[in-house]
């Protein structure tokens, strides 16, 4: 079977993203993240977002700017309907979002995880398979100044 391959790279040298060139659903893509990484990627502001897919898409050679990929964003289901972050104990800051226009929606009900396309989000069915990012929460420390590395696992 063929094996994930993993593209690497820092934001700010603060959390080391990973892309992962493997569709899975997004139970399926946290349950990996969690097991390999921290968690699905927790995007902290609109310059995070904005610097992932800048890198995603220069360092990552499957990651063109179409690609749909799961973070670490899922809309409660019981009680309140609110979103919140994969990451236990991470707030969702309503101001610091990057829906797409339109969004979001409904249409292919229930969409109640996030995407990310070309930086912007897309609500979308949890079940559907898309590729994804995961994030150590650990400092990187030096390899921010290493070159980005493709892995296998």
């Amino acid at each position: 079977a063929e094996q994930p391959v993993c593209c690497s790279f820092c934001l700010d040298c603060l959390y080391e993203y990973h892309f992962v060139e493997k569709k899975k659903t997004w139970d399926e893509a946290q349950k990996y993240c969690r097991e390999k990484h921290t968690d699905l990627a927790t995007v902290y502001d609109m310059e995070d977002v904005k610097r992932l897919m800048e890198n995603m898409e220069e360092l990552c050679d499957s990651a063109e700017s179409q690609s749909k990929a799961w973070i670490g964003l899922r809309k409660q289901t019981s009680g309140p309907m609110t979103w919140h972050w994969s990451l236990p104990g991470e707030k969702f800051n309503d101001s610091e979002t990057q829906w797409k226009e339109g969004q979001p929606d409904n249409t292919q009900d229930p969409e109640n995880c996030v995407v990310n396309q070309n930086g912007e989000w897309l609500n979308f069915p949890c079940t559907v398979e898309c590729e994804f990012i995961c994030y150590d929460g650990e400092i990187c420390g030096l390899e921010c100044n290493l070159p980005t590395e493709h892995h296998s696992f």
